[in-house]
């Protein structure tokens, strides 16, 4: 007859075993803790490149007529509509406005400064090619456009100052034209040969 209190000791050791067990498969080893506080900072950069972008939005977003009061970005707000400007969306492969860039920058979308701009712009693109240069819509995406070249490139300076983006913006000074013609030279150079080697065959 097995007593009722060694079977209860039994079940406690081996519940003990079990806890010890879990406690060894959730230590972290010096690499994962690494990864860990990598993932932790690249997340808390992305957040706050973010909150530029959105303080960048807002401003370009805001701009306005100083004689009229006429807000620029009005027309910008949100995609045409596809019942009204079917042909929009025949002309325009990328659509895009205020309201998605917005969307994009709260989701903490952007990884990068590139990105944004590129988004930022593509907007600016869209709407000269869709309406004609002497459009009102036309002359203010330019307007917009220009503000908002203006912003990043505070932004961008304030990036280069900022630790937290130092390792982004010293790629972004060192990617000059000299060392990319040295790259480029090397890969003529290296084709040379590999058309020498052909020709010898």
């Amino acid at each position: 007859v097995v007593s009722t209190q060694s079977t209860g000791e039994e079940e406690e050791q081996q519940e003990k075993r079990g806890r010890k067990k879990r406690k060894r498969a959730q230590k972290e080893t010096p690499k994962k803790r690494e990864t860990k506080k990598k993932d932790e900072h690249q997340g808390h950069r992305i957040k706050e490149l973010n909150r530029k972008f959105g303080e960048v939005w807002e401003k370009v977003y805001k701009m306005s007529d100083s004689t009229t009061g006429r807000q620029y970005s009005r027309l910008f707000y949100q995609k045409p509509s596809k019942k009204d400007y079917p042909d929009y969306y025949e002309t325009i492969q990328t659509p895009i406005d205020f309201k998605t860039i917005k969307a994009k920058i709260k989701s903490d979308h952007y990884s990068t400064i590139d990105e944004f701009e590129d988004d930022f712009l593509l907007l600016f693109r869209n709407a000269q090619e869709y309406n004609r240069p002497d459009s009102q819509i036309y002359s203010e995406s330019v307007i917009l456009e220009r503000a908002f070249r203006r912003q990043m490139s505070k932004l961008r300076d304030e990036l280069d100052e900022s630790s937290m983006f130092g390792q982004r913006r010293k790629h972004h000074k060192n990617s000059n034209q000299k060392p990319q013609n040295k790259k480029k030279k090397a890969n003529i150079q290296r084709r040379g040969r590999f058309r020498t080697s052909r020709r010898r065959r």
